[in-house]
Formats: C-alpha cells, sequence, structure tokens
C-alpha cells in the first residue's frame, strides 16, 4: 500500500505544518445528470469536484479530511476565542469571565425589546440546551424538565412579569414553544430526511418502530408521546389565539 502510505504520511505533514499544497487547492468541475432529469436543463446535472492532483471526488470519505485540511490553514484568532473546523462547519467557542453579562442582556433591565431577546435565546441558549436532541428527547419528562425550568425562567425574566403570571403565558406571547414541543418537532424533521437518505446503514438505525406499551423506550417514542400538561396548555392558548385572529 505506497500510495495509502504517502498519501496518510503527507496528510499528517499538512496537519503538522498547518499548510496545504496549492495543487490539492485546485477541482475541476464535472457535470453528472441526475437520473430521470431533462438534459437540457443546467438544474438536472449535479456538480462534482474533482481534486486535479489526487482525483478524489466531492461526497466520498476522503474528502471529507481534504476539506478540514483545506480550511484548517484558517489563523487560529489570538482573543480567546477558540476556532473549531470540521467539513465546512465552522464553530467560534468563546468564555466569558462574567457569565452574567448573558443574564442581564436578557433580563428585567435590559433594554432590549422582547423580539431581540427571543432572538438571543434561541441562538444562545436553546439550541445548546436541544443540540443532538433526537438522540435523548425520548428521556422521561422528569429528566427534561430542568431544560424546561430554565425556559421558564427566561420567558419570565424577558416579559418582566409577575411571579402569579402563568408559564403558558409566556410561552404563547413570546411565541416560544416548550422544550419537549421543539425537541419533538426536531425529531420529526430528523427522521423524515434519515427515512430518504442513501445510507442504508442509517435508514437501518433510525427505522424502528415505536412502541406505546413497552418498558424500553426508543428515539422514535417522542413523535407518539402525548404532550405534557404545560405544551397541552400552551397549545390551546395559541389555537384561541388563532381563532380570534
Amino acid at each position: 500500500m505506497p500510495l495509502l502510505e504517502e498519501f496518510l504520511h503527507n496528510y499528517g505533514c499538512v496537519q503538522n505544518s498547518a499548510h496545504l499544497s496549492p495543487i490539492w487547492k485546485e477541482t475541476e468541475v464535472v457535470g453528472i445528470q441526475k437520473p430521470g432529469k431533462s438534459s437540457d436543463l443546467p438544474a438536472s446535472y449535479r456538480p462534482i469536484s474533482l481534486l486535479s492532483g489526487l482525483g478524489v471526488p466531492q461526497g466520498s470519505t476522503l474528502s471529507l479530511f481534504l476539506h478540514s485540511a483545506f480550511t484548517n490553514d484558517i489563523p487560529p484568532p489570538s482573543s480567546g476565542v477558540q476556532l473549531v473546523l470540521f467539513t465546512d462547519d465552522t464553530a467560534l467557542y468563546f468564555r466569558a469571565r462574567n457569565p452574567g453579562r448573558l443574564g442581564a442582556i436578557l433580563g428585567r433591565k435590559s433594554k432590549l425589546s422582547q423580539p431581540n431577546k427571543r432572538t438571543i435565546y434561541k441562538m444562545c441558549l436553546r439550541t445548546a440546551m436541544a443540540y443532538a436532541s433526537p438522540v435523548f428527547a425520548h428521556a422521561a419528562p422528569k429528566a427534561l424538565n430542568s431544560l424546561q425550568v430554565i425556559q421558564n425562567k427566561f420567558c419570565r425574566v424577558a416579559t418582566d412579569a409577575h411571579w402569579c403570571v402563568w408559564n403558558s403565558i409566556f410561552h404563547k406571547d413570546l411565541e416560544l414553544p416548550t422544550i419537549a414541543k421543539y425537541m419533538k418537532n426536531i425529531s420529526k424533521r430528523f427522521f423524515d430526511i434519515t427515512e430518504l437518505h442513501p445510507n442504508v446503514l442509517l435508514r437501518s438505525a433510525a427505522s424502528h418502530e415505536a412502541q406505546f406499551y413497552h418498558l424500553i423506550r426508543g428515539s422514535r417514542n417522542v413523535l407518539i408521546d402525548p404532550p405534557d400538561a404545560l405544551t397541552a396548555k400552551v397549545e390551546s392558548l395559541l389555537e384561541v389565539n388563532g381563532t380570534h385572529n
């Protein structure tokens, strides 16, 4: 396997030196006609990139690592921000010395409007709480209750409401689904996508049937679980509000 050994050696050098050879950045784009599509339309062709130096097609397993090598020559930030890269995903992490700053932005005395507070919450907090939720959304409600408590606290301080106002009112006014409803929606989209995925192993892993009367819960059980009390109340208020509008 001399060719594979040479490639692994070169790839290791790329990772260690954070430098990618210019020839690995040159590609040849070839259009492949989609099955059953007209040959007269540009949209009927799928562009495939071939690395001229290696002949690696786009979409192959190897292309993920080559793309990582291509983007990993981005200089690391010097301001305390951590840069994480893999294929076409880039994430920036920053740990604040004063974690209460975000609370002040979303708190009762903040001058931000409620829509802006809602947007920051959805982008910075809810995405972190519900990350990879199709894996754990079927857990027992008690196990997920702490996530809903965090959202309830955000709703209360963001609206500067009195302690006696119900949590369902906050969710209706802010147009926020409960955590259980939000993760159920994410899980449904995930399973809808996997059912049509070309990877047989992925389809088989996600194709099990949910069992309503079974001691062992699977990830699809979240799709058939009845709504909890808070979710049912919020959906009822939204229906009433939509009827009056």
